[in-house]
């Protein structure tokens, strides 16, 4: 697996193996500087480019495997590591169970607003033999990891979840990007939507990717499509609600300069959010049934957020789009 990136980060006295998982993401060179500048400057990283997610999963617990470390670390691209969060995990991993398989923490998430359980994970390497056979067929999941590891966890190998904050998510990436995923967050996370409109609703006229969110959540609440979080599947449907909204593609980010202001950009990301307290806990919250959904569409429309029709909100966002676009 040549095209697998490998980090072994010696800790006391136990190792790990930190894998970096992209798929074309914006933040992909500002991810990878962010872990090397935790870890030795001898150690080298490589990345795990794979699709679908369910063969990128696959890969990430082989390299896990065959490297045969204590602990198998796993970030994905289009997260940005905070200060001390390998460290952070590496101590949080120390004091689990035997019977854990994976433990994950908080990051402070865009689309959604909100400090939420998500990012990086730190697998027990000797369990994921197991985890490899349980992963979904491709397409078959909309949280392929997710239902893996609800699979260990009936056979006995819960998940931890602890407070601790690790990583910004989904800052800084592609307008395409946020649109599939803002489609996808409209089924995978129900219960969130009535706050995720509110949210783009309050910063479209000061940052055009709630705008590019804004459609992606409408287009995933009411197009009758099937959703994958198959990053290829959405390339048309992301190019039409770019042009549909007037808006070109953002540029590759510069990484040196990124990461120059990287602990300015934090503080300014996280200003006004206040860190909710947290248990550490063992059971994965359960989501709000997908009848929800509907409901949704209902309180968005009466509330009129969305000025009205399908058609007038859709003109709408082409307007605010070609002005944002100027």
């Amino acid at each position: 697996m040549s095209d697998l990136a490998t980090l072994e980060l010696k800790h006391r006295s136990w190792s790990a193996q930190l894998v970096l998982r992209a798929a074309g993401e914006r933040t992909a060179s500002v991810s990878e500087a962010l872990i090397k500048a935790q870890c030795p400057s001898d150690v080298e990283l490589t990345l795990i480019d794979e699709q679908p997610f369910e063969k990128a999963l696959q890969a990430c617990y082989r390299a896990g495997l065959e490297a045969g470390r204590d602990w198998t670390i796993m970030i994905d691209a289009d997260l940005m590591l905070l200060r001390g969060a390998i460290e952070g995990l590496l101590r949080a991993a120390a004091e689990q169970t035997s019977s854990h398989v994976q433990l994950q923490g908080r990051i402070f998430d865009k689309i959604t607003g909100v400090y939420r359980s998500a990012g990086p994970r730190i697998y027990r390497t000797d369990l994921l033999e197991q985890a490899l056979h349980l992963i979904p067929a491709s397409g078959q999941a909309i949280r392929p990891e997710y239902e893996t590891l609800q699979a260990m966890e009936r056979l006995g190998h819960p998940s931890r979840f602890v407070p601790d904050v690790f990583a910004l998510h989904d800052f800084e990436q592609f307008y395409c990007d946020l649109y599939r995923k803002a489609f996808v967050h409209a089924r995978k996370h129900a219960w969130l939507v009535g706050s995720m409109l509110e949210r783009c609703r309050d910063n479209l006229a000061d940052d055009p990717d709630f705008l590019v969110m804004l459609k992606g959540l409408w287009d995933g609440l009411t197009m009758s499509d099937e959703v994958s979080i198959d990053r290829r599947l959405f390339i048309d449907k992301g190019e039409m609600a770019l042009s549909e909204l007037g808006l070109t593609e953002k540029e590759p980010l510069n990484t040196e300069i990124f990461m120059r202001n990287f602990e300015c950009f934090v503080a300014d990301a996280t200003q006004n959010y206040e860190l909710p307290p947290m248990a550490i806990y063992d059971k994965p919250q359960e989501p709000v049934p997908s009848g929800l959904r509907g409901s949704v569409v209902h309180r968005v429309r009466k509330r009129g957020l969305l000025g009205g029709s399908v058609a007038s909100f859709g003109a709408l966002l082409c307007k605010m789009g070609r002005a944002l676009d100027s």
